[in-house]
């Protein structure tokens, strides 16, 4: 039989990064170090979003020293770097041939780097055990409250937020759990115990990883069933939220839970998330206003007055719910039965760019020869 295994040299790259690219590739990573590079020589190397913030110059002047002329940097927590943190790769890449893949949908600004985006959250919730989860969820769904409102008070815009909302009467009839970040640690925390519980007697079953998918804490299935609408908060927001300007982002569990678990949301992130979600086939639903004025309105006070006035709203106004139900409803299967089959695609055209062609792609000719 033909090989089909292909090798890629990877510095300083965790686990998870090797196996992501196995898994969804078929090629397999070997550790080196730097130094090493420097007896291999390779076309292209891999490597993770630590070493490349750590070692930069070095890593580029190690390259230029012995005409390696293409590094792939995987990078999962695009928080990490700020504008000017990616101006500066951007200009060391400069000549050379540098893929930047992450979860962010917002590097466009390159100039001399290949931006790769993947929907890693959006995939690995979509986990078969989870449908089984909503679909069970939607059989019991009976709302009794208008809002279910779950956020980690930990930043100035969060805390206006929820003051905001509790001051205009929001709350009155919601299903309120704001957290200081110690309730939240705690919140955490059990949610862990009930995971190493479940997983100590169930080892090895579909349903860990599905458990698993759905970030650090789990969805509260109860407040779903009871509540019409959720009110997500995304990490980054409009340019009300003064700790961000609104780029440089990735959609979170946060957006995604509601979205699986067919409930209606009111859409609290930047512009750019806002038209990622529509792009990728998502409705967001409003009273034909609301969406256009939060997001361009840089008065926290007067952002905060538009989105009770929405609320209030959704509240009384029958038209909004029904189209809101209709929204959570055309949601549930774009992500169930269309979203979900766009991911394998995506990761073939980015593994094919970073690496050429892929030992999957091999697969199939061994098959008909």
């Amino acid at each position: 039989m033909r090989s089909i295994n292909k090798k890629i040299p990877a510095v300083q790259c965790p686990g998870y990064v090797k196996d992501w690219i196995n898994a969804w590739s078929g090629i397999s990573c070997y550790d080196v170090t730097l130094e090493q590079l420097t007896e291999i020589k390779p076309k292209t190397f891999v490597t993770n979003e630590d070493f490349i913030l750590s070692d930069m110059e070095n890593i580029f002047q190690v390259m230029e020293r012995n005409s390696i002329k293409e590094m792939v940097i995987h990078v999962l927590h695009i928080y990490k770097f700020n504008r000017a943190i990616l101006e500066k790769l951007d200009r060391l890449a400069e000549g050379y041939k540098v893929h930047f893949i992450s979860m962010s949908f917002e590097v466009d600004f390159f100039k001399n780097i290949i931006a790769h985006s993947y929907d890693e959250k959006e995939h690995t919730i979509s986990h078969d055990f989870n449908y089984m989860m909503s679909q069970r969820l939607q059989a019991r769904r009976k709302p009794q409250f208008d809002f279910v409102f779950m956020v980690n008070l930990k930043n100035n815009f969060r805390r206006r937020l929820n003051d905001k909302l509790e001051k205009d009467g929001i709350f009155k009839n919601s299903y309120v759990r704001n957290d200081g970040p110690e309730q939240y640690q705690q919140l955490i925390k059990k949610h862990t115990e009930i995971l190493k519980s479940i997983e100590a007697e169930m080892p090895g079953n579909q349903c860990i990883n599905a458990l698993h998918s759905w970030g650090g804490t789990l969805p509260d299935f109860l407040a779903y069933e009871k509540s019409f609408c959720d009110i997500v908060v995304e990490s980054t927001n409009t340019s009300v939220d003064d700790r961000s300007d609104g780029t440089l982002t990735d959609l979170s569990e946060k957006t995604y839970r509601p979205i699986a678990l067919g409930v209606p949301f009111v859409f609290l992130g930047s512009k750019k998330m806002f038209d990622k979600l529509r792009a990728d086939g998502y409705q967001l639903v409003d009273d034909g206003e609301f969406y256009d004025r939060w997001h361009n309105e840089t008065d926290l006070e007067k952002g905060l007055s538009l989105l009770t006035e929405f609320l209030k709203k959704t509240i009384t106004n029958k038209e909004i719910r029904k189209s809101m139900e209709s929204m959570a409803e055309h949601n549930y299967k774009n992500f169930w039965f269309a979203r979900k089959y766009q991911y394998r695609k995506s990761l073939e055209k980015i593994f094919d760019d970073c690496f050429g062609e892929n030992p999957f792609n091999k697969i199939y000719d061994l098959l008909t020869t």
